[in-house]
């Protein structure tokens, strides 16, 4: 008997070596099938029982087992065919029953999650849950606002270095250009006639002769040195070349002499060399010395006779006893030079009432005088000037 035609289904010949398909009908077919059954007193065509699962369909997996040929097994066959999706259980209200999760299915958990757990489990209003949020945001700020100020800090902390390697670098440049430019006005130091550990410049322009004084006083005080050293006391002055240009230059032996004003004959400052050492000797105390040279041993002995009345009062308070302004030993009683021998030194000496020394002199050789106040001195600068001219 042949079906209905309306629900004709299609014959697979069988091919060699290849199972037989499964036989696929539509919910049509099955329902006329059912209504054949069920109603056998209208006028119908009705089928053979057994005569659709003998049927041979064309099927997704017909296809599948043919395209991957007669050796390919169930399990190839299958993992080409799609899963059927579980059907969703329906309580006896009418709502979908989740039996299963997807195994994929990424599980995400957002605010709007938080939110519905709140309300369904702890019964918190929307109006508490929105105020909870409120003051959670009002708390957020002051945290960046704490961190704000390390963030300050270090900035300005960055500035600040930057700024003193910046000036760093613009005084080195400019005293790098100063030196270039202006060593040409730079005095020139001459190597003195004995050795010394150190010099230091006195500028002594536009000073009169209690000024200059008082600049050595305070140079004998506030130097310090280890014990032994000799210093030079250099004495500067600058002179206008131009109206934009100055000289400083060196003071001579006749120009120290004659800027403190010193009482001493014109024949002795004529006879006088250029060359000369004016400074301090670091004992037990800051000793001052004066070293002049001569071409004229005669002139230069008559010259210092005449200046003992008034040389230690020309050389005060640079020469007197703790740099202080006293009263010459001359002007003191009867006090006056007296001859006496130093290692194998002529010296003169003159001592006050108490038999303090106040100032000495002696000619080293015939061309060099020194002028001190301590025997102690007297001897280390013979002992130089002895080492310098060998």
């Amino acid at each position: 008997m042949e079906p209905n035609k309306n629900q004709n289904p299609k014959k697979i010949p069988k091919e060699n070596n290849r199972e037989k398909s499964e036989v696929v009908t539509t919910g049509n077919l099955g329902a006329s099938a059912q209504e054949v059954t069920d109603t056998p007193h209208k006028n119908t065509t009705q089928i053979p029982e057994g005569a659709l699962n003998k049927a041979l369909m064309r099927t997704f997996r017909g296809d599948v087992s043919k395209g991957l040929g007669p050796q390919a097994s169930q399990q190839q066959v299958d993992h080409f065919i799609p899963k059927s999706k579980p059907q969703a259980q329906i309580d006896a209200d009418g709502n979908q029953i989740e039996t299963t999760k997807k195994k994929n299915e990424a599980i995400v958990h957002t605010f709007k999650d938080d939110v519905q757990n709140l309300v369904r489990n702890k019964k918190m209003s929307m109006a508490r849950i929105a105020a909870l949020e409120s003051d959670r945001g009002e708390r957020l700020p002051h945290t960046q606002e704490k961190r704000e100020p390390w963030k300050t800090t270090m900035v300005v902390a960055l500035t600040v270095l930057f700024l003193v390697i910046g000036v760093v670098i613009a005084l080195g440049s400019f005293y790098a250009y100063r030196l270039n430019t202006a060593s040409n006005l730079a005095p020139q130091f001459d190597p003195a006639i004995i050795f010394t550990e150190a010099r230091e410049s006195i500028d002594v322009t536009e000073k009169n002769p209690r000024g200059i004084l008082s600049l050595l006083g305070n140079a004998r005080r506030n130097t310090f040195f280890s014990l032994g050293s000799v210093v030079e006391l250099h004495l500067t002055q600058s002179i206008d070349v131009s109206e934009e240009q100055a000289v400083i230059i060196h003071l001579d032996s006749i120009d120290f002499l004659e800027k403190i004003e010193a009482s001493v004959p014109e024949t002795f400052l004529r006879t006088l060399g250029t060359e000369y050492v004016l400074g301090i000797h670091v004992i037990d105390e800051n000793v001052p010395f004066l070293i002049l040279t001569t071409q004229s041993y005669g002139h230069a002995f008559a010259g210092m006779l005449s200046w003992e009345k008034s040389i230690e009062e020309n050389f005060i308070p640079f020469f007197s006893p703790g740099t202080g302004f006293i009263k010459p030993a001359v002007a003191e009683g009867e006090n006056a030079f007296s001859d006496t021998v130093i290692e194998n030194l002529d010296v003169r000496v003159l001592r006050d009432d108490d038999g303090t020394i106040r100032i000495l002199y002696t000619f080293l050789n015939r061309n060099t005088i020194v002028i001190t106040t301590d025997i102690r001195t007297l001897i280390e600068l013979s002992n130089r000037l002895r080492v310098s001219s060998i």
